[in-house]
């Protein structure tokens, strides 16, 4: 798949995800229940694993992985997430690799009566990407900025355990790519 291809494969994916969430009649809808909801306000509320696979531009798919912290919302039903990612995949005789520090924030759908909340959203990230090469060959070394959409359901199984699946595109200098994620976030309930 070409970049432009790509790009607009994304961008229109992300765009239809918004607008179905924001014109869903229930999306903006509160819950009547009286159960007790954890404090999901702004602070250190919980930390989780991710892996999913990536499709890097130029390159096969492979696996990724990584963890994250919850600092919870810093206006209701606006999440942040700053999070750490690594994939690594061999390409033309050379070891190509992202290690990934980024943070997102995720606009929350809240459904009424299901425990399972839809999201979309966007982050910063800094890309320490890199590339092994055979002798005599040197390697070579780039740090880049990258932006990335997103959208994704979680579902509260517990109070205190959230599952999560995310589909993810992240725009970077000569590193594009599509991740598949899932994972779990434990919260700490205070």
């Amino acid at each position: 798949m070409s970049r432009l291809a790509s790009r607009t494969a994304a961008g229109s994916a992300a765009l239809a995800l918004l607008l179905a969430l924001s014109f869903s009649p229930a999306a903006h809808a509160q819950s009547t229940t009286t159960t007790h909801e954890p404090d999901r306000s702004f602070g250190f509320r919980g930390i989780g694993v991710r892996a999913g696979l990536v499709d890097p531009e130029g390159a096969s798919s492979t696996i990724t992985y990584g963890a994250h912290v919850d600092l919870g919302e810093f206006v209701p039903n606006l999440r942040i997430t700053p999070f750490a990612e690594y994939w690594s995949v061999g390409v033309n005789n050379a070891d190509r690799s992202d290690f990934l520090l980024a943070t997102n924030v995720d606009w929350k759908f809240p459904l009424v009566g299901p425990k399972v909340t839809p999201y979309a959203g966007a982050g910063l990230g800094l890309h320490f990407l890199k590339a092994n090469y055979p002798a005599p060959l040197a390697d070579d070394s780039k740090t880049r900025f990258g932006l990335h959409v997103q959208g994704g359901l979680v579902d509260e199984v517990m109070p205190n355990f959230d599952i999560f699946g995310e589909l993810r595109f992240t725009f970077v200098d000569q590193a594009d790519n599509f991740k598949l994620l899932g994972g779990f976030t434990y919260n700490f309930i205070y």
